[in-house]
């Protein structure tokens, strides 16, 4: 997939987590395409190469993937990083963590564990976010 395609594709993303057109405030759907056409593009524009993209959909690999690179802030979240075959990838946090397990930071902070147990997550695991 090119960048113009991987920008569509991020929009229609983005739309499944969007809140319920009844519970938005009014006039917030004008905020929406100001913020889209002023921030995400250009910001998608300049940490995307030119070429093609592998997205974390593409790699098929059985990960659930993170809901807010996906979905809120993918400009920000979403890593451009060159895949173990030599692809450029275009991938969450959690397909990350997975490829690149030595860039995931541990879960060593007794706040972390307070916090993980706290959300009723597992602290047994290594690696994390």
């Amino acid at each position: 997939m090119n960048r113009d395609q991987l920008i569509a594709k991020t929009f229609d993303d983005m739309r499944r987590y969007e809140i319920a057109f009844e519970n938005r405030e009014p006039g917030s759907a004008d905020l929406d395409a100001e913020y889209h056409r002023d921030i995400v593009i250009p910001e998608m524009l300049k940490r995307l190469p030119d070429g093609d993209i592998t997205t974390c959909g593409e790699l098929q690999a059985e990960i659930e993937c993170c809901p807010t690179c996906h979905g809120l802030y993918p400009h920000y979240e979403m890593h451009e990083v060159n895949l173990p075959d030599g692809r450029t990838g275009w991938i969450c946090c959690a397909v990350r963590r997975v490829l690149f397990p030595e860039t995931a930071m541990k879960f060593d902070l007794p706040e972390s564990l307070d916090l993980i147990r706290m959300l009723g997550g597992d602290d047994s695991r290594d690696q994390g976010v």
